[in-house]
């Protein structure tokens, strides 16, 4: 008879066990990655996981076969009448106490998420990250003039001046003869057009200037537009150099963005420290701010690898691009292979949505 209350004890320990696994997958339980911000999205289970890795979740099932085990030997020893709500109470500190560790230890934790890269090595994007920091701190250096004033300023040489770019991109090069300049369109409210032009030739005064020149089509009222500097831009014919010519392409124009203009910023991860950094900053000024953790440990498991694929006429290129009104997500160009190397086709695949405080 003593067998088999042992055996029925153990079976039912077993099945709380269980269960107390299936309920620590879906309980979403609140954490606190820094001391003013609480944030949601992550159930206990993946909380134990990100804190301690596989010896927290080894540990939760111990204690919680333990305290079954017990739970379920006192159990036994009360009236039938009682048992039901014995068995409530048991639960309920359970699960209780599982909660509560949660918030009270979360609130001690970091929250810092750290990139997977199991998948392989990153040569490529190891060595293009460098130059899209590079890129981002020739901007960051300039100096930045009243809104309204920007194109005068730059006829005066006294603006950001695109051509700084290949200093750092060194796969990519102007022909003989060509200027990478920019307009900037609007106002009190715009963003900057980058646009090749002879050396002999005046540059547009403003953005309606370029407007007017433009062939008919290309330029459409919400605000999109060919690019127009690819017959300007010369490279080597190498994987570094198509990986270059995207972030020209990509980010080249992201420079005295103001008001709407911020709706289109996207930044090229490219490595897993960068991943990282922008994954656990909350630099107001940075990248991101406040991240929730369900959407840090989705982003700290993307590949940030770039891809190229060439064949005798076109070039393939995937990047991972990040940014706050969209989220995480793969960018695909197809290009040219030969001089002019004109964009074919664009595409975004969208990976992990996300817009600045909202995790979707």
């Amino acid at each position: 008879m003593e067998k088999r209350k042992l055996l029925t004890v153990a079976l039912a320990a077993l099945a709380f066990t269980w269960a107390a696994w299936g309920f620590a997958r879906a309980c979403i339980v609140w954490v606190e990655p820094d001391a003013a911000n609480y944030v949601a999205d992550v159930s206990l289970f993946d909380w134990m996981q990100s804190t301690g890795g596989s010896w927290m979740l080894v540990l939760f099932t111990l204690a919680t076969l333990l305290f079954f085990w017990f739970g379920c030997h006192l159990l036994a020893l009360v009236g039938r009448r009682w048992r039901i709500l014995f068995l409530l109470e048991l639960l309920f500190t359970f699960f209780g106490l599982c909660y509560g560790f949660a918030a009270l230890t979360s609130t001690h934790y970091d929250g810092k998420y750290y990139a997977c890269m199991d998948a392989g090595e990153n040569e490529l994007g190891e060595a293009l990250q460098p130059k899209l920091d590079a890129m981002r701190e020739l901007v960051d250096q300039a100096a930045w003039p009243e809104i309204a004033q920007i194109n005068e300023a730059h006829r005066k040489g006294e603006t950001f001046d695109p051509r700084s770019y290949f200093s750092v991109l060194t796969n990519l090069w102007l022909e003989t003869g060509y200027v990478l300049d920019y307009v900037f369109m609007g106002r009190n409210d715009g963003f900057p057009i980058l646009y090749s032009r002879l050396e002999t030739d005046p540059p547009f005064e403003t953005g309606q200037d370029y407007v007017d020149a433009l062939p008919p089509g290309a330029w459409s009222p919400n605000g999109s537009y060919l690019t127009d500097w690819s017959d300007a831009v010369r490279m080597d014919d190498s994987e570094a150099a198509f990986l270059e010519y995207a972030a020209l392409y990509l980010t080249g124009d992201q420079f005295y963005w103001c008001w709407s203009g911020i709706d289109n910023e996207r930044a090229i991860i490219a490595s897993a420290s960068k991943l990282e950094e922008v994954v656990n900053s909350n630099d107001p000024y940075s990248y991101v701010l406040d991240l929730p953790i369900g959407f840090r440990m989705q982003a700290s498991a993307l590949d940030v690898r770039p891809v190229v694929s060439m064949d005798d006429e076109t070039v393939w290129v995937s990047l991972l691009t990040f940014s706050r009104w969209s989220g995480f997500a793969r960018t695909e160009l197809l290009m040219q292979r030969h001089y002019p190397h004109t964009v074919l086709a664009e595409d975004e695949q969208m990976l992990i949505d996300y817009e600045y405080g909202s995790f979707l």
